[in-house]
């Protein structure tokens, strides 16, 4: 399916298709960014590791999909410092939220990809009042199909569902009884 097809389908317009397509790389480019930072254990902001990291992860993409344009990459580059900054100053608080949304789990025994994504989309259900909870919990499930383990989908929706729930976020679903 082509983006013709997706825009005259959903009657979605070409700049929303567009934004949506900055959105995902950003979200892409945050959870390799929070990766690498696991991975080092080292949770000191650094904008120059994030650029390291965000040059490397857009020389490996894909050659399925197509290359971001560069007012794409740039749009998404700075929502991506953005969300990975938050979430990296403020990982304590978004692990503990992790933590009590994940039953049985802790932070420790998650793979090094879940607790990338989840702490991208805890960070945005936390700190970001203006990106809908049910965005951000889509976004993180597309990332666990696309980069986690089979399982890791459901649980990604299980734990964000929980801290969404827990931060008080609204539901994308009406309670029963109302319309």
């Amino acid at each position: 399916m082509t983006k013709e097809d997706v825009v005259s389908e959903k009657h979605v317009s070409r700049s929303d298709l567009d934004f949506i397509r900055q959105r995902k790389l950003a979200r892409r480019l945050a959870m390799q960014c929070l990766f690498s930072m696991d991975t080092n254990c080292e949770w000191q902001w650094d904008d120059g590791n994030f650029a390291v990291t965000t040059l490397t992860a857009s020389l490996l993409e894909d050659d399925d999909e197509e290359a971001p344009l560069r007012s794409d990459f740039e749009a998404a580059r700075q929502f991506a410092q953005r969300i990975a900054k938050g979430a990296a100053e403020h990982v304590s608080e978004i692990d503990l939220a992790i933590e009590c949304a994940a039953k049985n789990w802790t932070v420790s025994r998650m793979s090094k990809i879940d607790k990338a994504i989840l702490r991208i989309a805890a960070y945005e259900l936390m700190f970001e009042n203006k990106i809908p909870a049910a965005t951000s919990i889509n976004e993180a499930v597309e990332l666990a199909k696309a980069f986690g383990e089979a399982k890791s989908p459901r649980f990604i929706n299980g734990v964000l569902d929980k801290i969404r729930e827990n931060c008080g976020k609204a539901s994308k679903k009406p309670p029963k009884g109302n319309k």
